[in-house]
C-alpha cells in the first residue's frame, strides 16, 4: 500500500511499471493481460533490460499458473533472450525452467546451440596459440569471455601449472584451487590436469558438471593442454 501511494505521488516512470508488474502478479486471471500490458509499455529504455526481462518472465510464470502455458512460451522466450544478453545466468536458468514446464525446449538447448567436440578442440587451440602470443591478454579476455572465447556452453579456464591456482575462468572460478574442483559426483578433474597436462599434447576428462545457467550436473568432457606455465582446458557436454 505504501510503495503504491510512493508510486502515484513520485509517478516515476520506472515505479509505475514495477507497481502494474507487481499487481499483476496477484491479480485475478481476467486482468493479469492489462496489468503486464501497462508494465511493459513503458520499455525497457525506462526501466532497464534487466527489470524489462524480469517483467516478461512474471508474466510468462502467471500465464501458466492460471494454465494458458501457450501464451506464456512468447514472454518467456523474451525473458530468457533478455537475460541471456545480460549474461544474468540464475535468472536465465529460471525462464528456461519455465519455457520447459510449458512443454518447449529453451533455445539454448535446441539443436546448434551449444558446443560440439569439434569445437571444443578449435577452441581449446586458439587459447593455445593466444597464450603464446601474450599470456596476460589472453587471460584476460578468457576471463571475460571476450573474442569468442566464450561460445554458448563452451569456455576456456586455465590455471598456474605449478602451483594449481586458477587464472581464469569466466563462471567466477579464478582464484581457486584446481587439485580442490571436482566433479559434481567426486572425480577429481583438477587433480588429474595438474599431473597429466603436457605440453603439446591435448588430454581428456570426464566428470559431471552443470550447464552454465543450470544447476543440474551432465556429463561432460573437458580437454586440456599445457602451454607454457599454463594449464588450459575447454570442456563440452555429452548430452
Amino acid at each position: 500500500m505504501i510503495f503504491e501511494q510512493e508510486c502515484h505521488q513520485t509517478e516515476r516512470p520506472s515505479a509505475l511499471a514495477a507497481l502494474a508488474s507487481c499487481r499483476g502478479l496477484l491479480a485475478s486471471p481476467d486482468v493479469v493481460d492489462k496489468l503486464f500490458r501497462d508494465s511493459l509499455a513503458y520499455g525497457s529504455d525506462v526501466v532497464g533490460p534487466f527489470e524489462h526481462a524480469r517483467t516478461f518472465l512474471a508474466y510468462g510464470r502467471r500465464l501458466r499458473e492460471v494454465g494458458r502455458a501457450a501464451e506464456a512460451v512468447e514472454h518467456l522466450e523474451g525473458a530468457f533472450t533478455g537475460f541471456a544478453q545480460l549474461g544474468a545466468e540464475p535468472w536465465l536458468a529460471q525462464a528456461r525452467s519455465e519455457l520447459e514446464a510449458c512443454g518447449v525446449i529453451p533455445p539454448d538447448l535446441q539443436a546448434g546451440q551449444y558446443g560440439t567436440p569439434e569445437e571444443a578442440k578449435a577452441l581449446l587451440e586458439k587459447a593455445v596459440v593466444a597464450v603464446k602470443e601474450d599470456k596476460g591478454k589472453a587471460l584476460d579476455m578468457f576471463n571475460k569471455g571476450e573474442d569468442g572465447f566464450k561460445d554458448r556452453d563452451l569456455y576456456v579456464f586455465c590455471a598456474n601449472a605449478a602451483d594449481g591456482i586458477v587464472t581464469a575462468h569466466p563462471y567466477g572460478n579464478k582464484g581457486k584451487q584446481l587439485r580442490e574442483i571436482f566433479g559434481k559426483k567426486g572425480y577429481p578433474l583438477g587433480q588429474e590436469m595438474m599431473e597429466k597436462a603436457t605440453e603439446g599434447e591435448i588430454k581428456e576428462v570426464t566428470y559431471w558438471w552443470p550447464r552454465p545457467g543450470s544447476d543440474k550436473p551432465l556429463k561432460k568432457t573437458s580437454l586440456y593442454t599445457k602451454v607454457g606455465d599454463q594449464i588450459c582446458s575447454v570442456g563440452y557436454y555429452k548430452e
